[in-house]
């Protein structure tokens, strides 16, 4: 088989030899390549964003287990690789030894105990506790990559005029790409509140890694995100005022030749009232009710000289028997008294009447509700280019007239639904812009923007054609380059022989057996062309093989 190949080998010409054994090296090559990928281990990611004191813990601890291992530094910290197969299993290795601790220690500073510690380093080493805490639990929110938290804990006084209040910071690092919403940043808030006894959510203070204040101390999360919410709507308003009037002004003006600022006053209070009215003219008796009340009789009514003895009625009775005057307390007076009192028995009647009656009047209730966002005022600037004409080799400007000013006005004050009397206000001004060169801002500058728009597009066009006939032409090459490398020599011996009479020789035909008679030499090159054109096309190659090796 070898020698066979080394033989077929030697019968290529050279440039047939420079392309086998490149491809035979590439060939090679690849196969090297291959094989050193598939050996060599693929790595995975066993923690990533870790603080550089819990890096170097992990990596004495692989050290220390042989295991092979790659760091990477990311933004958001350092990256550990260890082999794909090892990534679970180590992992649960490291976290039987407490790793990684999350860059801030926690309460396992407290897992020793040191004999002979002064309150003062037990406070503080709570505080740092409770910091590291904080840091570990905000870091686990999926949009934080790290967290630092500070405390302060002031100590408890005796008296409430002394008493200070505890506050917190907290310093967030985000994730690339990642923005916390207003409702995460309140959860943060308070959760770090919750976990600080006494701690308000006003007294929260957060900030981002490059300065942004996500949370301001002296207002609740709640009213921090209304305000959020509350310039995001007042944003999007102005900005949808301004995609109306803009668009507008593209059309008429064309592109880049007015620039549109609004701003929107807006009153996010929410006001609800409850009216009754009631009507006098409408009423209907709802109730009735009628009480009369007589009493009529006799009675004893004293009469006579006023005092006290003619308005006791007993005293003109007859003393009981057995009784002096002596001991009915009234003595000789009383008698004298008694005879000049007389006691008369009238007749009497009273009467007493009550009506009620209830009105039914009709009533109207109404209850208003302002809406939640309400436009008090809206005003707009509005700058739009001139005018332009050629004079010579330059352009002059040429500011609008009042009547197009007016008319561009009235456009935006229809766009916007100018309402005159909450005090809207419109201002348009007329100014040369700084780009009317570049973007046409006369008929003529459209004109040169439009012939340059042709050469642009006609240059594309080139371009691609260009493309099209290079990737043809390289075709056509690699094609011509293919043709010209001849075909492997046939064998020798497969060429039919034949002795002078014609009987072919035996055991050289492989093929179809051709016999040739004993015709001239050119009868026979011909019959063998009729008959095997593509063998005699390999003998002739040979010959010049031949010749050109001698």
């Amino acid at each position: 088989m070898f020698p066979r190949l080394l033989e077929r080998f030697r019968s290529l010409s050279n440039a047939q030899k420079v392309v086998g054994l490149f491809l035979a090296a590439l060939v090679i090559s690849a196969g090297v390549v291959g094989g050193l990928w598939v050996s060599k281990p693929h790595y995975g990611l066993l923690y990533g964003g870790l603080y550089p004191k819990d890096a170097g813990e992990v990596v004495e601890k692989l050290k220390g287990m042989h295991v092979p291992y790659r760091l990477k530094e990311e933004s958001s910290g350092t990256s550990v690789y260890v082999p794909q197969s090892r990534v679970y299993d180590l992992r649960l290795e490291l976290a039987k030894e407490g790793l990684p601790r999350g860059g801030e220690v926690g309460f396992e500073l407290f897992d020793k105990n040191a004999i002979g510690l002064t309150d003062f380093v037990l406070n503080l080493n709570y505080q740092r506790a409770l910091q590291g805490e904080l840091s570990r639990t905000i870091s686990r929110i999926e949009d934080v990559a790290w967290a630092r938290v500070h405390l302060v804990l002031p100590e408890k006084s005796l008296f409430l005029e002394q008493e200070r209040k505890p506050s917190a910071a907290v310093l967030l690092k985000l994730k690339p790409g990642r923005k916390l919403r207003p409702k995460e940043v309140g959860a943060i808030t308070h959760l770090v509140a919750a976990s600080i006894p006494g701690l308000k959510p006003e007294e929260v203070v957060i900030v981002d890694d490059r300065g942004d204040m996500l949370a301001a101390g002296g207002m609740s999360p709640e009213e921090g995100e209304m305000l959020t919410n509350q310039s995001e709507v007042k944003e999007r308003i102005e900005k949808g005022y301004e995609k109306k009037v803009q668009s507008i002004l593209s059309n008429v003006l064309g592109p880049g030749r007015s620039v549109v600022r609004v701003s929107v006053d807006v009153d996010f209070s929410q006001i609800e009232r409850t009216q009754e009215l009631f009507d006098p003219d409408s009423v209907a008796i709802r109730s009735e009710q009628d009480t009369t009340e007589k009493i009529s009789g006799k009675g004893s009514l004293p009469y006579g000289v006023p005092g006290v003895m003619s308005n006791l009625p007993w005293l003109g009775q007859a003393t009981p028997a057995g009784q002096t005057s002596s001991q009915t307390g009234v003595g000789k007076v009383s008698k004298t008294r008694r005879a000049k009192t007389r006691v008369s028995t009238p007749t009497f009647q009273r009467t007493k009447g009550n009506k009620i009656v209830n009105y039914e009047v009709s009533k109207t209730v109404e209850r208003f509700k302002s809406p939640l966002v309400k436009i008090k005022r809206v005003s707009v600037a509005v700058a739009v280019d001139g005018k332009y004409k050629r004079e010579g080799e330059k352009l002059v400007y040429v500011p609008r007239s009042d009547d197009e000013l007016q008319k561009i006005q009235a456009l935006i004050k229809g766009a916007i639904g100018y309402d005159k009397s909450r005090g809207d206000q419109v201002e348009v001004v007329n100014v040369p812009m700084a780009k009317a060169g570049v973007w046409g801002a006369s008929e003529l500058i459209n004109k040169e923007y439009e012939k340059y728009q042709r050469k642009v597009f006609v240059f594309r066009v080139l371009e691609s054609l260009g493309k099209a006939i290079l990737a043809l032409v390289i075709l056509l090459f690699l094609f011509r380059l293919v043709k010209r490398v001849p075909l492997l020599p046939r064998e020798r011996g497969k060429f039919p022989s034949a002795k002078p009479g014609g009987v072919p020789v035996p055991g050289r035909v492989e093929e179809e057996e051709v016999v040739i008679g004993a015709l001239p030499i050119q009868e026979e090159i011909k019959a063998l062309a009729e008959k095997e054109p593509e063998a005699l096309a390999q003998l002739a190659r040979e010959w010049i093989s031949e010749e050109g090796e001698k």
